[in-house]
């Protein structure tokens, strides 16, 4: 039997290419169980903005509780089901005569054995009174 040369050994081995394969899984494991957050984060931020045009377009001025029932029940409709009413913060700036918006979360996704991954989220809008 010839012995092979440095020179002439080529390509991956059978235990190289599962481990690419097994960490490429993760990743797209990973991706698969976030994905669905950064979606609804999305949907927050344009319920955010939906509300801030009608507010600066000519729509009816609201106290703060009318805000909170509206941002709610335009995040219920479009099924964004990871915040809790008491995440929805209104308050007042007496300066600018605005209601500041914020909209401030976090959401802990599972991975796998005692991995988990912490995802936070802060979306803020000022809105006329």
């Amino acid at each position: 039997m010839k012995p092979i040369k440095k020179h002439q050994q080529r390509g991956l081995t059978l235990i190289s290419l599962a481990f690419i394969l097994f960490v490429m899984a993760m990743i797209v494991m990973v991706f698969l169980k976030i994905f669905p957050s950064y979606m609804n984060n999305m949907s927050i931020a344009s319920v955010l903005d939906s509300v801030l045009d009608e507010a600066v377009n000519g729509g009816e001025r609201r106290d703060a509780r009318q805000l909170r029932e509206v941002i709610l029940t335009r995040l219920d409709f479009n099924n964004v089901d990871n915040i809790d009413p008491k995440d929805i913060l209104i308050g007042v700036n007496t300066e600018t005569n605005l209601f500041e918006v914020s909209i401030n979360y976090e959401v802990r996704k599972h991975i796998t054995g005692n991995i988990d991954v912490l995802l936070t989220f802060e979306n803020e809008i000022e809105v006329p009174r």
